[in-house]
C-alpha cells in the first residue's frame, strides 16, 4: 500500500430502544480527556520532534486506492470510500471483516445463527440476509480483486492485509453484479523480497489463544519473491448451554424430559466459540520490467461452535392462536401441544412466565436456575419427533473449509497500454446447525450442508490517451459456479430432507473512462452489460423410520427417494430456472477547486441478480423472481484543512430502489398454488416476489485529524432515511395485481416501515496518542467508541423483532520498542460490558423470539516480534 505524508498525491446491562450513551459515553469522555492531557505531559517527545522538522510534521496520511482500476489518492477519487490501512486495523484490534463496520458510515456486517458461517452485509440499507444460493449478495466482496460469489464462506479473517476499501453506493460498472449496495475489497500484502516478517501470540478472556505470522523471502533478487502468512484462532464461547433436566429436576421428573448431561455437570457446551486456522502463500514474479505475475493460494478450516442464540420471548398458545408483535396471522401451534412436548409447553398460562426464559427484555422470564442473558437450554436434538420418526441429534457447529488459487497478471504493452488478467478458482464446504427454539424441546432443529465451487476470469485493457487527458479501461468478466445445499428441516408437524443443486453463470462487458477536461475539471463515465443464468434443482427426502401417513414411498422417473411426505414427492427432479440481463451506467463530474478541496456529483446504477423460490412445497411454487435495481444520485466533497492536519469527507445521496424482493405467505390451495397443503392450524407456504419501489436517502461524514504529532483522532457519522413509494398487492397482503395465489396473505409490508438491518444513525469516534519514551520505545493508548441506533430485524417491522440501539467502547494500550521490532499490546472490547444484540429472530411458525447477544467484555494481550 502506498501511504504518503505531507503532500497530496497527483493520482449495559439492560436494553433500550432509544439512544444508549450512559456509561459508555462516560468511559469515552474519560478516555478522551486523558488523551487530550497526554500531549501536555510529553514535553520530551515534543522537543525531539522540534529538533527533527520532518518528524514534527503533523499531518494525516494519504491512502492510495484502486477503486477505478488505477492508483489514485483516496482524496481525489470521486466515490464515497472508507479506506483502512493495516496499521489502523492493528491499532483497533480488528481481526475479522465484521469488525470494520463500526467505523464505516452506513455499513452493517454480521453473522447470526440462522445463517451459520455466512456474512450478512448491508451498505446504505441494501444487502442480503438469507444465505440460500437462490439469492445473490447485495454487497460485493473481493479479495485481491477476486469476487466471492456467496454469503457463506465470506466471514473472512483479516490476515496479513495491506488495506481495505469499503465503497458505498452501487458499483455496477466497476464491480459488476451484486454490488447494488456497494463493495468491500480486501488487498493482501504482496511479497517484497526483503526477507522479513513477524510472529505474534495472543492470550485472553474465554481461553483465547491466537497465533499469527508471516514471512517474506527473496528467491531471485528483484525478480522472484515468496510470502507465507498463517493464523490460528481459538476461543471458548460466551453463551452457555445447560441441560434443562439437570438444572430443573422437579419439572423434568413431572414431564419426563430426557437428560443429555453426563455426570453431575449440567453444562452441555457453549455457543460462539472460535476454532479457525488459515494459511496463505503468495508468489510475485517480475520476469521483466513490463510484466508482473502474482499468484496467491489460500486454505482455511473453521470448526467454530454454533453462533450464539438465546430465547427472549414465548408467545402464548391459545385456542385462536397468537403471533408475537402483530397478531396479524391467527394460527395455533401444534408443536406446543401435549403430544409434541411431553406435556410441558413453552408458556405457563397460570404464571404468565416460561421456565425456559432466563432473561427477556420484555416479559415472561420464569427460569428458576439463572437470570443470565448468556444462557440457553438448546440441545440440538429432538427426542420425540411429531411425525413419529426416530429421535436424532446434531452437532452444534458452524464449520466451513475452503481453498482457492488466483493469478493476477499485469503486462505493460507500452507506456500507454496495460493488460490485466485475473483468473481464480475457489471452493468450500460448510456445515452448521440451529436449534431454533433454543430449548430442550427442540421442536425446530435445522441442519445445513452447503458446498460451492466457482471459476472466474476478468480481463482489462487500460489505455492513456490524448496526451494523458483520457484514461480508458475496457474489459470483460465471466464467472461460473455450482452450489449444493442439503440438510434436515424440522418444522414440528413435518420433518424432511432437502438436497438441492444450483448451477449459475454470469458474464459481462464493461468500459470506464476518465477525461481531464481541464486541470481542475474531470468527467468520469462507465457502462456495463451483464447476463446471468441460474437453475435450481430440487430434491426432497423423508426421515429414516417415518413410515406412517403422510409419508409414502416416493418414486420419480424410476428413482426411489424413500418414504417422503406426500407434499414433497413431486419436487424430486423438478427444476426452476431464471435468466436475465442488465445494463448499468455511471457518470461523475468532479472539480478540484484547490489542492485540498474536491467536489463531485454522480449518478450510478447497480443490480442484484434474480433467482428461483428455493423453499417450495410443490413444483408450481418453484417460481422465478427478477433482479433488484438501484439508481443512486450523490453529491460529495473531500477536503483537507490546516496544512493537512484535518481531513473532512462528506457525501449525500438519494437512491431509487426498484423491484425489491419480499416473501409472500399463503395458506390456501387456490390456483396457481394448488400444492399448498397446509391449513390455518399449521405452517405457511411462501413465495418470493418483486414487491415495489422505495427511496433511500442519507448523509455521511468521515473525519481524521492530527492536531499535533502523534495525536490522531478519527470519526464517522451517518444518517439513513427510507420510505416505500409503491407496494404491490403481494407486499401488503392485498391480492389485486398480485401473482401470488388468491386468498393468500402478502408479506405484510406497510408504508412507513423500515428496511431490516438499516439503522437510521451510526456514529464512531476514536483517538490515540503516541508517547515517545526515547530508548525505551513508545507507548500508545487508544480508545474507540461506536453507536448504532435501533434497527428492524425483518421487513414487516414486528414489535418484538427490533434490534435495540447500543453503544460500545473498546480500548487498548500498545508498547513498541525503539527499533519497533518488539510490540506488546493490552486490549479490551466492550469496556462497559454492554448487553446488546446483533440480531433478533421472530419465527412465525414457532411463536417465539430469539436473540443473538453480542460478546460481553473481553480482554486480551498480544506479543509481536518483527524480523
Amino acid at each position: 500500500m502506498h501511504i504518503e505524508k505531507g503532500r497530496t498525491h497527483t493520482q449495559s446491562e439492560r436494553l433500550s430502544t432509544g439512544t444508549r450513551f450512559g456509561a459508555s459515553a462516560m468511559a469515552l469522555a474519560g478516555a478522551l480527556t486523558l488523551a487530550a492531557l497526554l500531549p501536555a505531559s510529553a514535553a520530551q517527545a515534543q522537543a525531539a520532534a522540534a529538533a527533527d522538522p520532518a518528524a514534527a510534521d503533523a499531518s494525516t496520511d494519504d491512502i492510495i486506492v484502486t477503486a477505478q482500476f488505477r492508483e489514485q489518492n483516496v482524496q481525489r477519487t470521486p466515490i464515497a470510500i472508507t479506506a483502512i490501512s493495516a496499521e489502523t486495523l492493528e491499532a483497533r484490534g480488528q481481526v475479522s471483516v465484521m469488525d470494520i463496520a463500526a467505523q464505516a458510515p452506513n455499513v452493517n456486517l454480521q453473522a447470526n445463527a440462522p445463517n451459520g458461517p455466512s456474512l450478512q452485509a448491508h451498505i446504505r440499507g441494501i444487502g442480503q440476509t438469507d444465505f440460500n444460493y437462490a439469492f445473490e449478495p447485495g454487497v460485493g466482496l473481493y479479495v485481491d480483486d477476486v469476487y466471492y460469489s456467496t454469503l457463506t464462506g465470506s466471514v473472512l479473517d483479516l490476515l496479513d492485509l495491506e488495506r481495505i476499501e469499503v465503497l458505498r453506493g452501487p458499483q455496477g460498472t466497476l464491480a459488476g453484479m451484486n454490488s447494488i449496495g456497494g463493495s468491500i475489497k480486501l488487498y493482501t500484502k504482496k511479497p517484497n523480497g526483503k526477507n522479513g516478517g513477524y510472529v505474534e501470540a495472543t492470550i485472553g478472556d474465554y481461553a483465547r489463544r491466537d497465533f499469527r505470522g508471516s514471512a517474506d523471502f527473496s528467491i531471485v533478487p528483484d525478480r522472484l519473491a515468496v510470502r507465507i502468512a498463517g493464523v490460528s484462532r481459538n476461543q471458548d464461547g460466551y453463551v452457555t448451554r445447560y441441560d434443562f433436566a439437570c438444572t430443573h429436576p422437579a419439572l423434568a421428573a413431572t414431564y419426563t424430559i430426557p437428560s443429555q448431561a453426563e455426570g453431575k455437570n449440567c453444562k452441555l457446551g457453549t455457543e460462539g466459540g472460535k476454532s479457525y486456522v488459515g494459511l496463505r502463500g503468495s508468489v510475485r514474479w517480475t520476469p521483466s520490467d513490463r510484466l508482473e505475475i502474482n499468484i496467491n493460494g489460500d486454505v482455511s478450516k473453521d470448526k467454530s461452535e454454533a453462533a450464539p442464540q438465546t430465547l427472549l420471548y414465548v408467545g402464548m398458545t391459545t385456542a385462536t392462536g397468537y403471533q408475537p408483535g402483530t397478531g396479524a396471522i391467527a394460527q395455533t401451534y401444534p408443536m406446543w401441544s401435549t403430544a409434541a412436548t411431553n406435556g410441558l409447553t413453552l408458556w405457563n398460562a397460570t404464571t404468565q412466565t416460561s421456565p425456559f426464559l432466563s432473561y427477556s427484555p420484555w416479559s415472561g422470564a420464569g427460569d428458576t436456575f439463572t437470570t443470565s442473558p448468556y444462557v440457553n437450554y438448546a440441545t440440538y436434538a429432538n427426542a420425540k419427533p411429531i411425525d413419529g420418526s426416530p429421535a436424532y441429534s446434531v452437532a452444534p457447529v458452524s464449520k466451513v473449509s475452503g481453498w482457492g488459487i488466483s493469478a493476477n497478471i499485469d503486462y505493460d504493452l507500452s507506456d500507454k497500454l496495460k493488460l490485466t488478467s485475473i483468473t481464480a478458482y475457489r471452493s468450500y464446504d460448510a456445515d452448521w446447525a440451529q436449534d431454533v427454539d433454543a430449548t430442550n424441546l427442540s421442536n425446530a432443529v435445522l441442519t445445513y450442508h452447503t458446498s460451492n465451487w466457482q471459476f472466474s476470469q476478468e480481463l482489462r485493457l487500460a489505455a492513456s490517451l490524448f496526451d494523458d487527458k483520457v484514461d480508458l479501461v475496457v474489459g470483460g468478466f465471466y464467472i461460473k459456479r455450482k452450489s449444493a445445499y442439503s440438510g434436515t428441516v424440522d418444522q414440528g408437524p413435518i420433518i424432511f430432507y432437502e438436497d438441492d443443486t444450483i448451477p449459475a453463470r454470469n458474464w459481462a462487458a464493461f468500459a470506464n473512462a476518465s477525461w481531464r477536461i481541464t486541470d481542475k475539471l474531470e468527467l468520469n463515465g462507465g457502462i456495463r452489460y451483464s447476463e446471468e443464468k441460474k437453475s435450481f434443482n430440487f430434491g426432497r427426502g423423508g426421515r429414516p423410520g417415518a413410515t406412517a401417513a403422510p409419508y409414502f414411498p416416493c418414486v420419480v422417473n424410476g428413482v426411489n427417494y424413500g418414504n417422503v411426505h406426500v407434499a414433497f414427492c413431486g419436487l424430486n427432479g423438478a427444476q426452476g430456472n431464471y435468466s436475465g440481463s442488465n445494463v448499468d451506467y455511471r457518470g461523475i463530474l468532479q472539480y478540484q477547486w484547490t489542492p485540498s478541496l474536491m467536489t463531485y456529483a454522480s449518478i450510478s446504477t447497480g443490480f442484484k441478480g434474480g433467482g428461483v423460490n428455493p423453499r417450495p412445497y410443490y413444483p408450481d411454487q418453484a417460481r422465478p423472481f427478477d433482479p433488484e435495481t438501484l439508481t443512486a444520485y450523490e453529491l460529495g466533497a473531500k477536503t483537507t484543512f490546516f496544512d493537512r492536519k484535518l481531513r473532512v469527507n462528506v457525501s449525500a445521496f438519494v437512491n431509487k430502489y426498484k423491484d425489491f424482493i419480499a416473501s409472500v405467505f399463503s395458506r390456501t390451495a387456490t390456483a396457481p398454488n394448488t400444492g399448498c397443503f397446509f391449513n390455518t392450524s399449521e405452517l405457511s407456504c411462501s413465495f418470493f416476489v418483486n414487491a415495489g419501489k422505495a427511496t433511500l436517502k442519507g448523509l455521511e461524514l468521515e473525519v481524521q485529524a492530527q492536531p499535533v504529532r502523534g495525536f490522531t483522532i478519527d470519526g464517522s457519522a451517518s444518517w439513513l432515511g427510507f420510505k416505500y413509494n409503491s407496494l404491490s398487492g403481494c407486499a401488503v397482503g392485498v391480492n389485486a395485481g398480485c401473482t401470488a395465489p388468491a386468498g393468500g396473505l402478502g408479506a405484510g409490508i406497510a408504508y412507513g416501515m423500515m428496511l431490516p438491518y438499516a439503522p437510521k444513525r451510526k456514529f464512531s469516534l476514536g483517538a490515540q496518542y503516541v508517547i515517545e519514551l526515547g530508548d525505551v520505545g513508545s507507548l500508545t493508548p487508544r480508545v474507540d467508541y461506536s453507536y448504532q441506533s435501533m434497527q428492524e430485524a425483518n421487513t414487516i417491522n414486528n414489535a418484538l423483532a427490533k434490534i435495540p440501539a447500543f453503544s460500545l467502547v473498546n480500548a487498548g494500550l500498545t508498547w513498541k520498542s525503539a527499533d519497533e521490532d518488539w510490540q506488546l499490546s493490552a486490549q479490551v472490547s466492550n469496556l462497559t460490558n454492554e448487553l446488546y444484540y446483533t440480531g433478533i429472530g421472530q419465527n412465525n411458525n414457532t411463536a417465539m423470539v430469539t436473540g443473538a447477544p453480542g460478546a460481553p467484555r473481553q480482554w486480551w494481550l498480544t506479543l509481536k516480534r518483527k524480523f
